[in-house]
């Protein structure tokens, strides 16, 4: 009976060996799997944030002057920078102009529009514009900047915006009143007012308005009124030719 004790406890001691390697078996192979699968979900995010587009690395740098005279031509230099690792599809560049803006020709600009098409990743494109920008001294004109554009299997219209502002150092035109301080009831007075070009190009269909005191009475004016007793047209105003108007009235 001692043999067969000592034969039953050597028969436990190998089992039990035998059932803790099974159990390492088990815990290496779980951890080789889990190894593996957290590999592959940290590959997956890693492709995935690389392949998504963001629109801070998307730059949109415009070089425009500070300070600009009135109703003198200026240049804008736009540069859209695609810094994803993915193409922009369908770009369209979009600026939205505030008011006294105008084109090369002087056309009134609200809106400038410009297909660019696809922009390759890690590609810049560049975009030049041409404008006149009218105001009063020392204003301020503020200009906003979109690019719409797609992307892949996408039908999701995608934005992006920035702005540029530039102040305007001198008016286009000046005018200039010269009356006398004092009169006495009754007495007739002239008014002489003076138009007077800042820039080098010619300005065009000018209106000049007058504001009367309550108790002024319009009589006459040189050139006379286009409307009324109070408007007047400019039709060409040109640099060392200023126009003058005089009026008169008690």
């Amino acid at each position: 009976r001692g043999d067969e004790t000592v034969q039953f406890v050597e028969d436990l001691s190998r089992a039990k060996s035998r059932g803790e390697h099974r159990l390492m078996k088990k815990i290496l192979l779980a951890s080789v799997l889990f190894f593996i699968t957290a590999l592959a979900i940290g590959g997956y995010v890693w492709y995935r944030g690389e392949n998504l587009i963001s629109g801070d690395r998307i730059v949109i740098d415009a070089v425009a002057p500070a300070t600009v005279a009135g109703g003198e031509q200026f240049e804008t230099a736009l540069t859209i920078s695609n810094n994803n690792n993915v193409p922009l599809e369908e770009a369209t560049l979009y600026i939205e102009y505030p008011g006294g803006f105008s084109d090369e020709q002087g056309v009134a600009l609200e809106r400038f529009e410009k297909k660019i098409g696809t922009i390759a990743s890690g590609v810049a494109v560049s975009e030049r514009i041409r404008t006149i920008v009218y105001g009063e001294e020392s204003s301020e004109k503020k200009v906003r900047v979109f690019l719409e554009y797609r992307i892949t299997g996408s039908n999701a219209v995608v934005k992006k915006e920035s702005s540029y502002a530039v102040t305007i150092s001198s008016s286009p035109v000046a005018i200039t009143l010269d009356l006398i301080k004092e009169v006495t009831a009754g007495q007739e007075v002239e008014m002489t007012v003076t138009i007077e070009s800042r820039t080098q190009a010619p300005q065009e269909g000018l209106l000049v308005e007058a504001q009367y005191p309550p108790d002024f009475t319009f009589k006459s004016s040189d050139p006379e009124p286009i409307d009324g007793d109070r408007v007047w047209n400019i039709a060409t105003l040109v640099g060392q030719e200023p126009q003058v108007i005089k009026v008169r009235g008690i």
